[in-house]
């Protein structure tokens, strides 16, 4: 299987930010190139508040449900 990663928003405190994509909010994205100009813009307008952007790696997990 091949290496699949996610980009997200992340806060001072680890937590996962919605963002404003192309049509509608979201958490996640499959490449970081909108969402690295959208954490800039709000890190100029809040810098009280400041996000960075993180790679995830997607693993998946068996469930016997």
């Amino acid at each position: 299987m091949t290496e699949e990663y996610i980009f997200c928003a992340v806060n001072d405190r680890d937590e996962v930010q919605w963002v404003q994509g192309s049509s509608q909010k979201t958490r996640y994205f499959k490449t970081d190139k909108y969402l690295k100009r959208a954490v800039e813009y709000h890190n100029r307008y809040y810098g009280d508040n400041i996000w960075r952007v993180a790679k995830f790696k997607l693993v998946e997990v068996f469930y016997d449900g």
